[in-house]
């Protein structure tokens, strides 16, 4: 799980919780436009704060401090990061985006949203899962017995 998707998530399961999202740079920047923008509505849907840009100096018990001097105050604060050939982002349980990176991880122009979004990613963690319980290599097995000139065939006595 992103920050992205954490903040979304929080928002959407705790509506009066007032959620903010701290980045050093754009929240999904790496976005392409039409990503970056379907992302802003969904942040002011859900009543997520950004404060964007904010380089973070310290962290300490109750409040965040930052380069340019401010406090951000918060009861509590998680962080992390990851990435891949595309971006599958859960904005809360309802919505997601997925965007196609290129190999330098730049945004590709085809992006999903909403439930197809949901949907592409629900199909990739679970082909994941699937992969993970069942490592190869997949080597072909016969479902039925060959039989050879040395096997015998003896038929059932005629009642």
């Amino acid at each position: 799980m992103s920050l992205i998707e954490a903040a979304t998530e929080f928002a959407e399961s705790f509506p009066g919780a007032g959620v903010r999202l701290v980045t050093v740079g754009q929240p999904g920047g790496w976005l392409s436009p039409a990503a970056q923008r379907y992302l802003v509505r969904t942040f002011d849907q859900l009543g997520v704060a950004v404060t964007p840009n904010a380089h973070i100096d310290e962290v300490l018990e109750g409040h965040l401090r930052v380069t340019a001097g401010e406090s951000i105050e918060f009861d509590a604060c998680i962080w992390f990061r990851y990435r891949y050939f595309h971006e599958c982002i859960s904005l809360g349980r309802r919505r997601g985006l997925v965007q196609f990176l290129n190999a330098d991880e730049s945004p590709r122009p085809f992006v999903l949203t909403g439930r197809t979004a949901l949907a592409y990613k629900d199909v990739t963690l679970h082909s994941a899962v699937a992969l993970f319980k069942h490592p190869g290599p997949y080597l072909p097995r016969r479902r039925h017995r060959i039989r050879t000139a040395t096997t015998p065939h003896h038929p059932s006595p005629a009642a």
